[in-house]
């Protein structure tokens, strides 16, 4: 596959850097039979698109990371079958990630909880300082 660079020269004199359109020498963007064409593109590539989830989502529960690991693995498969648009599926990996890290702090939070009731309840005889010269 041999693809040339563009031959438009820009204004600051140098070369664009795009492959041209096979069997031409400019590229999709500077070739003027394009025009239309790439009017139709940037007018689209601007617009997103609906997103939908085609079914409905059942609402899972979510009492510790094991569930996360479900909802990943779940969410993976569907995205490989088709079933779940892969933005859907990064949005749930986007909160499912913080999901995770909240039960990082939660679990953190309660094990320092823990240990401050350990130390709270050992008694620790006084000791007394001698300033005595031996």
């Amino acid at each position: 596959m041999d693809h040339k660079k563009c031959q438009f020269i820009m204004e600051d004199g140098s070369q664009c850097g795009a492959y041209s359109i096979k069997g031409k020498t400019l590229c999709f963007s500077h070739d003027p039979e394009s025009a239309e064409a790439k009017a139709v593109a940037v007018k689209n590539g601007g617009s997103s698109k609906e997103i939908r989830v085609d079914t409905s989502l059942e609402p899972i529960e979510m009492n510790g990371a094991g569930d996360v690991v479900k909802l990943l693995i779940k969410t993976i498969n569907e995205v490989r079958e088709g079933k779940l648009d892969p933005r859907v599926a990064n949005t749930i990996g986007y909160l499912s990630s913080h999901l995770l890290k909240a039960y990082e702090v939660a679990s953190l939070d309660t094990k320092l909880t823990e240990i401050t009731a350990i130390f709270a309840t050992r008694q620790t005889p006084s000791r007394r300082i001698c300033n005595e010269e031996y």
